[in-house]
């Protein structure tokens, strides 16, 4: 069973600027953070805070982006799926970049290879089944199976310790006098213990 949270953000200057602590103390509750963004005009404020947010709190790893109303986008020099899809895919290098001197070169280069291949591109999805282009459902089938797949645990690491008793005396002898000999300095206690 997936279970799912959905919250709505806003684009205007003043409540797009953070992301509220209430959403943000859910992600490490969540196996995967999807942003849907309207393809016609990507990556704007509201998207630009949670990028932020969720690579400042360490949770890029878990994140996707699914454009809507892609089949809408238009442009003299888009005419083919894939001039829209690089047009639409521009804009999220463009927005990790803008985020790069506050993030970070390192958390960037992890939502930027997270999004690389987490992006999803959607339309005709006010159509009836029938009638969506088979390349959208084509995607959201990828995306299903992205949400399924990040909601599987973890396979556990098969690790034990391998301990060799002759060399454990010595390790803890040495760890002891390591621990004790500073103090025994500090203390001035090293003159009475010899």
């Amino acid at each position: 069973m997936v279970d799912y949270r959905e919250v709505t953000l806003s684009n205007t200057k003043k409540e797009a600027n953070s992301i509220s602590t209430k959403v943000t103390e859910k992600f490490a509750e969540a196996d995967m953070i999807l942003l849907v963004d309207n393809a016609q005009s990507p990556m704007q404020a509201a998207a630009l805070a949670l990028l932020l947010s969720v690579g400042s709190s360490g949770h890029g790893h878990k994140l996707g982006v699914a454009f809507t109303h892609f089949d809408q986008v238009k442009g003299d020099n888009l005419r083919t799926y894939r001039q829209k899809r690089a047009h639409v895919r521009a804009s999220i290098g463009n927005a990790i970049s803008s985020l790069r001197e506050t993030l970070g070169a390192p958390v960037a280069e992890i939502l930027e290879r997270q999004l690389d291949g987490g992006d999803f591109y959607l339309g005709g999805l006010d159509r009836s089944t029938e009638r969506i282009p088979i390349g959208f459902i084509k995607d959201m089938r990828c995306l299903l199976d992205r949400m399924k797949d990040s909601a599987q645990p973890l396979e556990p690491i098969d690790l034990a310790p391998n301990y060799h008793m002759a060399d454990l005396r010595f390790a803890l002898r040495d760890a002891t006098d390591e621990f004790k000999n500073p103090w025994r300095g500090r203390l001035e206690l090293s003159f009475l213990c010899r």
